[in-house]
């Protein structure tokens, strides 16, 4: 078993965390109606969970620092409780929009503390490596979340849905494990502020949150507006592509267990330019409704190889005790992208067509690849 009993603890906050983000977008369809939100204020507060993230991700991570991460995890878990709570509870719309807040709150809180912990606390994997693990907890819980929220919405309602997340993240606080005599200390805080090449490694991975995202969120549209399919078979297809970024994990799992990770250039070929590539078959007319979902499948897969590369190359790149400002710094750069990147896809689409949104996404991809590769030529020793 890769992981003790409490990384496992750690690695639920963050499934927990994302199945936040993936429960809303389900939901608001039901909740609006009830409440009376316009489709603008429904997508502001499915936003609102990742907006704490983009702006405040480095600064919150060194006050986790400065506080302890172990006391920012669980008062993270405790907002997301107390938020899903409270949307349960929610008569009106600006309070639903507060409740949010306080969710995003602890969103933050996870995002920021529990990588620091999971690469602290590892017994049987090094600190990269137990990093390449907690890459996956983002499209695990944001597929759990869509799944379970879309299941459970027709017998319990949007209401009951809210209410199981709330009870499931105070059952997860309730199970926290307590520190021990014995426990390992943590690695001395001696910096607050990110060292630049995790700014470097930090706006990679922003550009690579950006096309991916992008992608996830306009595939839908795509597939019920210009290939003829019905909603739930794009869903099905969107979801599916989702999850199958987590298979991505097995191959930087394989070799941080047996080499030091590196950007080398295929890997970073595999995991960004190629998906990019495909881009131009899917979006292509004369391509088969098929073969586009086929394509976007295997973009997916590829695509997930680079989270792993990034997570795992946090310990190589922040410096003696900037483990946590790294991350912060990679956790706001990644928030920012997710934000940036379906609008941006919608306006080119809009202004320009489909074939020009694979443009943009290549030009997207090219931006980790050039950054991460000076990045890792300027470590290696000369």
């Amino acid at each position: 078993m890769l992981l003790g009993r409490r990384e496992t603890w750690i690695y639920l906050t963050g499934l927990l965390a994302a199945a936040q983000m993936g429960k809303m977008p389900l939901l608001m369809p039901l909740i609006s109606p009830e409440l009376g939100l316009s489709l603008l204020a429904g997508a502001i507060v499915i936003s609102l969970i990742e907006l704490g993230g983009a702006l405040f991700g480095a600064p919150a991570a060194g006050i986790a620092a400065r506080c302890g991460e172990w006391r920012t995890l669980s008062l993270g878990l405790a907002l997301l409780a107390a938020g899903s709570l409270g949307e349960a509870l929610a008569p009106t719309g600006p309070w639903l929009t507060a409740a949010r807040v306080a969710e995003s709150a602890g969103y933050l809180a996870v995002i920021v503390s529990a990588p620091v912990l999971m690469a602290r606390e590892a017994q049987r994997l090094s600190p990269g490596t137990a990093l390449v693990v907690w890459s996956t907890f983002f499209p695990a819980g944001l597929g759990l979340g869509t799944v379970l929220s879309g299941a459970l919405a027709a017998p319990l309602g949007w209401r009951g849905v809210l209410l199981f997340w709330a009870l499931a993240g105070a059952a997860l606080w309730l199970c926290a494990p307590r520190l021990r005599s014995d426990a390992k200390p943590t690695a001395p805080i001696t910096a607050f502020r990110p060292s630049g090449a995790s700014l470097v490694l930090a706006a990679g991975f922003g550009g690579f949150t950006c096309f991916h995202v992008g992608i996830l969120a306009l595939m839908p549209e795509f597939l019920i507006s210009q290939k003829g399919a019905t909603p739930g078979l794009a869903g099905l297809v969107t979801g599916l592509g989702g999850f199958l970024t987590i298979a991505g994990i097995a191959l930087p799992l394989w070799l941080s267990r047996r080499y030091p990770l590196r950007f080398s250039l295929p890997l970073l070929t595999l995991g960004l330019l190629l998906p990019a590539v495909l881009l131009f078959g899917i979006f292509h007319p004369a391509t088969s409704p098929g073969t586009s979902a086929a394509l976007f499948l295997a973009l997916n897969l590829l695509a997930g190889l680079f989270p792993p590369l990034a997570f795992g190359s946090i310990p190589r790149f922040a410096g003696p005790g900037g483990l946590g400002p790294a991350n912060g710094a990679l956790a706001q750069a990644g928030a920012a992208g997710s934000l940036l990147g379906p609008p941006a896809y919608a306006a080119v689409v809009s202004h320009a067509g489909w074939l020009s949104a694979a443009g943009f996404g290549l030009a997207l991809s090219l931006i980790p690849l050039l950054l991460l590769s000076a990045l890792e030529s300027r470590s290696l020793p000369r």
